[in-house]
């Protein structure tokens, strides 16, 4: 069945099954042009605060103005999709489109928050309008994945923040660590321990972290892991600490 969202506010307003409101804007074109679903056909649609509805459309409009697909609320679906714990990436920014693959893959295994980081190693450095431009298309590509992977809620895609910034962020979270090449004992397991509702990790940039980074985050009492003894890259290191953690925390 086809997965659509919609805002808190909007399933607040729900009296229960026979409910009827309408889906307009990207996902109703997406319905009656790409799709070409007709009145009768299902779909699920999901809110932020994790409720799902199965429901029927009743009638599909299409007009010089846009879509809009009028939908009836026949059934609330109590499934429960999201982990029982919040994980934040914290990902330096980098190059080409490898963003897009690291965000996709981390909202399929489970992440609550991607915050993209500008390191002094960085070699993406985009203008403040280039960077508010990726970030909106990031946020689309979370949107599908979430969509894709049977997600009852869409992770977001925050602005990007200095690595001083994120620091300050890793040091409120019950459990937090730092990715490093340089660490080659402390495991993720030793760190995260069983009961962390919420919990923060840093993949470097491609060039790895300078020495003044690695100095602050090690006087913030940020604790440094290794992932082994190979090298990965960074678009790889961070889907490969999210199947640790969902191992560790789940399995």
């Amino acid at each position: 069945m086809r997965r659509f969202f919609i805002s808190n506010a909007v399933s607040s307003s729900f009296s229960g099954q026979g409910t009827i409101f309408t889906l307009d804007g990207s996902d109703a074109h997406h319905i009656a042009r790409v799709l070409r679903m007709k009145e009768g056909d299902r779909v699920l649609v999901c809110d932020m605060a994790q409720h799902q509805y199965i429901c029927h459309i009743r009638t599909v409009k299409t007009t010089p103005g846009g879509e809009s697909i009028v939908l009836e609320v026949a059934e609330k679906k109590e499934e429960q999709t999201e982990l029982s714990y919040q994980i934040v990436l914290f990902q330096a920014l980098i190059k080409g489109d490898k963003m897009d693959s690291v965000i996709r893959h981390a909202v399929e295994l489970g992440v609550h928050e991607v915050v993209p980081v500008l390191c002094e190693r960085c070699v993406s450095t985009p203008d403040e309008k280039n960077l508010k431009k990726k970030i909106e298309r990031w946020q689309r590509v979370a949107i599908e994945a979430a969509k894709q992977s049977g997600r009852s809620s869409i992770p977001k895609v925050s602005d990007c923040i200095s690595f001083r910034d994120m620091i300050v962020r890793l040091e409120a979270m019950p459990a937090s660590f730092i990715c490093f090449e340089g660490e080659n004992k402390r495991s993720i397991r030793e760190v995260i321990g069983c009961d962390a509702e919420k919990i923060g990790f840093f993949i470097g940039p491609e060039g790895g972290l300078s020495c003044g980074e690695v100095f602050l985050a090690q006087n913030a009492g940020i604790p440094t892991v290794t992932l082994g003894k190979l090298i990965l890259r960074t678009e790889t290191a961070a889907l490969a600490v999210l199947s640790m953690v969902l191992y560790e925390k789940i399995l």
